[in-house]
């Protein structure tokens, strides 16, 4: 018979709304951004501009709040390809690229 453990780490999570939900009107990212890696990195300063403006005004009107932590996930990819980043063992990242694993043999030397 399975046991419950003990509850912990209790926590609130506030999500954003998307940059393109505009109230009545709602647009995708890419119209409003494009698709290339400089509108990604745009795209991404303000959505981490918008939840830094949520914590803030939290912090302002919310009582009996802790700490408040800005937190996101990354995705790891390679450097010289793009490939998403899988694995850390030889061939690193399933051998997606010859620079790649050249570079990572010499650091772990």
């Amino acid at each position: 018979m399975r046991k419950e453990s003990e509850k912990v780490n209790f926590r609130v999570v506030i999500h954003p709304r998307r940059l393109g939900d505009l109230g009545l009107i709602s647009v995708s990212s890419s119209f409003l951004y494009g698709n290339n890696e400089g509108e990604r990195k745009r795209m991404e300063r303000d959505i981490q501009d918008r939840c830094e403006e949520i914590v803030k005004d939290v912090k302002r009107h919310v009582n009996q709040v802790g700490a408040i932590d800005l937190e996101f996930d990354q995705k790891y990819v390679c450097e010289h390809c793009g490939a998403e980043w899988t694995e850390g063992e030889n061939p690193f990242n399933g051998g997606c690229c010859d620079k790649d694993c050249e570079e990572e043999v010499a650091r772990l030397i």
